[in-house]
């Protein structure tokens, strides 16, 4: 069993005995990865320096989360871009999706629960604030904390990230052309997409803090 962050400066909450949400510090670095890689790739990857995940809700099971955990990864969940998610779901119902399945696997309430915010090239910009702070009040009704992760295409302006949308959780994707968050900035940055680890695809992530003080919020495993 790997060991863990348990500075008390990180923890916000404890849930039940060897589970809590905690903030990620800043500088840590992790990756996020459609299906979950394998428990003993999960203990290979943290013996290689990595120390969170983010899975993805349509992907994502029990035993993946335990597996994450328990190799010392904290974990966090994304509910992965889907082409006709503006289109053919209500942001509300997008983000009932998302809740299920957090829910499901026994995802920690308090942690993030982030938006894949991509792909949308064909709403007004009003539509797609509309729909993004629907999804943000369905998911924070449901005890988890919204974030969202900023690709491309997508309508808003710096601007309005910042100023019109109820998140105060930004993660950047690794696109050149994805625009700064005013004010406040991202609490992650995806480095790196596409690449080969231990013979497994993933994307690579690093934490900052926010230009406010942010930080990402996490399930951690504390023995």
């Amino acid at each position: 069993m790997k060991e863990p962050i348990t500075d008390n400066r990180y923890i916000s909450q404890v849930y039940y005995p060897h589970v809590v949400a905690a903030n990620i510090p800043s500088g840590t670095v992790g990756f996020d990865r459609d299906y979950a890689p394998t428990s003993t790739q999960f203990n290979q990857l943290y013996a290689d320096g990595y120390r969170f995940y983010i899975g993805y809700t349509q992907h994502m099971t029990a035993e993946d989360l335990n597996n994450a955990l328990t190799a010392g990864l904290a974990v966090m969940l994304v509910e992965g871009y889907y082409s006709g998610m503006v289109s053919e779901y209500t942001g509300t119902e997008w983000a009932q999706l998302a809740i299920n399945a957090a829910q499901n696997i026994g995802y920690l309430i308090g942690c993030n629960l982030w938006l894949d915010f991509e792909g949308i090239s064909d709403v007004s910009d009003i539509t797609a604030i509309e729909w993004a702070n629907d999804w943000f009040n369905a998911v924070q009704n449901a005890g988890y904390v919204p974030g969202i992760y900023v690709g491309e295409p997508e309508p808003l302006t710096s601007a309005q990230l910042y100023n019109d949308l109820n998140f105060s959780h930004y993660w950047r994707s690794c696109s050149n052309s994805t625009p700064d968050v005013d004010v406040r900035g991202y609490q992650m940055i995806q480095t790196s997409c596409s690449n080969t680890v231990l013979g497994i695809n993933v994307d690579l992530d690093t934490v900052q803090t926010d230009n406010l003080g942010g930080l990402p919020i996490a399930e951690y495993y504390v023995p």
